[in-house]
């Protein structure tokens, strides 16, 4: 009975993986409901310094060929998938032993999911207790100053944006309307951290921000992704950005901006999102621009339509043909994507953000329209930088027919 006692006790590995993984998520907790202490130091530290870790680990992981997050994770399932193999042959086979097995698989599990929170939380994840992006741009303004006309201006600036981007990628073909392509991804990648640069410092997003990063990987596992629903995901124990690249090419150089958000350290999706379009908005890429256009519009027309319908179809009818094409395209791919493993994806996204104190679960990421529409506020009613603004007629044309309202925008 000794011996069998001392055998159900856990191992020290074990205690010590559950002390520091639930150490680390008392301290999240406490630093986004109730910051004091040591949990207010912490979330100052990743808030500046700490985002040097996800540098490091982005720069050493820049040097694999493929996806370490990848490979990690295969390996992780293969190895769990083994573990409850091993543990029903033995429960099969030592039935005198049933319970104590399976106390053992038990803190086994613990000790492993407590190691797990540990390394996630001090590579990256107190990112989630960092102070709000409004706060630190100065976008702090009261709700009332948002209305449908300005949601409706900054649309129709985005869909000129879009038009412009359009003819400048096709030129003379634009009229043909073709569907949009892409020049190599490492171009777009380059273009990204260009903006990314460029955008920090203009900003003041500090120097981690501006420096540049690793390379996003493109993920042998995309077929899966979009089943998933998934455009990309970061991962914080490489610091890498993963990318789907099965894609409709007008939202691939968006995905790049939106992960490289997460790789520098902006956690909250609605914060990735918004950073995603500044990053278009101060890019020197035609494509970059272009992606990055059609989510903003897409997100403020999404916006508009739910409280003035006649308005959001008018605005529609704006969009140069190729554009409605593109789009199209894009809700196309999601649409044959659609069914039980993607509910499930969106479900465990949903808890996994909640976990994280991120309000509003899943829906966060449609939040990044209230940033676009602050930031609107803040540089005078307009999304645009300096100098690629264009000035929006006063006139509306005219209604657009009803048989067109597939069109309806959606966020994904």
């Amino acid at each position: 009975m000794p011996g069998m006692l001392a055998s159900l006790r856990p191992s020290r590995w074990v205690w010590v993986g559950m002390l520091l993984g639930g150490t680390s998520v008392l301290f999240l907790q406490l630093a986004v409901l109730a910051p004091t202490g040591v949990s207010r130091a912490l979330a100052r530290f990743y808030a500046h310094d700490g985002r040097w870790i996800g540098w490091v680990l982005s720069r050493l992981s820049a040097v694999a060929p493929t996806s370490l997050a990848e490979c990690l994770l295969v390996a992780a399932v293969v190895l769990l998938l083994w573990r409850i193999n091993r543990l029903f042959r033995r429960l099969r086979h030592e039935s005198g032993h049933r319970q104590q097995l399976a106390i053992n698989a038990l803190w086994w599990s613990m000790g492993a999911a407590g190691w797990v929170a540990f390394l996630f939380y001090a590579a990256w994840g107190f990112q989630y207790a960092a102070p709000p992006l409004e706060q630190r741009l100065s976008m702090t303004l009261a709700d009332d100053a948002i209305d449908d006309d300005l949601v409706a201006r900054l649309a129709e600036e985005m869909i000129a944006a879009s038009n412009r981007e359009y003819a400048t990628i096709h030129g003379d073909a634009a009229v043909q309307a073709p569907p949009t392509t892409l020049p190599p991804l490492d171009e777009i990648e380059a273009a990204v951290e260009r903006s990314w640069r460029i955008m920090a410092a203009s900003l003041g997003l500090g120097s981690p921000t501006a420096r540049p990063y690793g390379r996003a990987k493109p993920a042998l596992l995309s077929p899966l992704m979009s089943h998933l629903g998934l455009s990309g995901f970061y991962f914080p124990f490489t610091g890498e950005a993963n990318i789907n690249r099965n894609l409709p090419p007008t939202t691939l150089p968006r995905t790049f901006a939106h992960e490289k958000a997460h790789q520098r350290g902006f956690a909250p999706e609605n914060e990735a999102n918004f950073l995603s379009f500044l990053v278009g908005a101060y890019s020197d890429h035609p494509h970059v621009r272009y992606s990055c256009a059609l989510f903003a519009q897409n997100q403020l027309l999404t916006v508009l339509y739910r409280t003035d319908r006649d308005r959001t179809l008018t605005l529609m009818d704006a969009r140069l043909p190729g554009v409605q094409g593109d789009l199209d395209r894009q809700r196309a791919f999601w649409d044959r994507h659609r069914g039980p493993a993607r509910r499930m994806s969106r479900r465990m996204n949903n808890a996994y953000l909640n976990s994280n104190r991120v309000a509003g679960g899943v829906q966060s990421y449609s939040r990044s329209v209230e940033l676009m529409l602050r930031w609107g506020i803040a540089r005078g009613g307009t999304l645009l930088p300096e100098g690629l603004r264009e000035e929006v007629p006063e006139g509306q044309p005219d209604e657009q027919p009803e048989g067109q309202l597939q069109g309806q925008p959606e966020t994904n």
